[in-house]
């Protein structure tokens, strides 16, 4: 996520009809070993609790 008004508190990527959230690394990259994210459904909180997404988002 480029851009952002406020920091990310969350990122949680669609799995069904569930929501899974990837692990955050230390340097605050979200990582999913296993791909998970990659075209898929995704979700972004922000600290204030707003939350923007739940559409698929182009890779660059």
């Amino acid at each position: 996520m480029r851009d952002h008004r406020t920091p990310v508190a969350r990122l949680e990527v669609r799995t069904g009809a569930s929501w899974t959230e990837p692990p955050r690394a230390e340097y605050d990259h979200f990582i999913s070993e296993s791909g998970l994210g990659c075209g898929s459904d995704l979700r972004i909180t922000g600290i204030y609790g707003r939350s923007l997404g739940a559409g698929r988002f182009a890779q660059r």
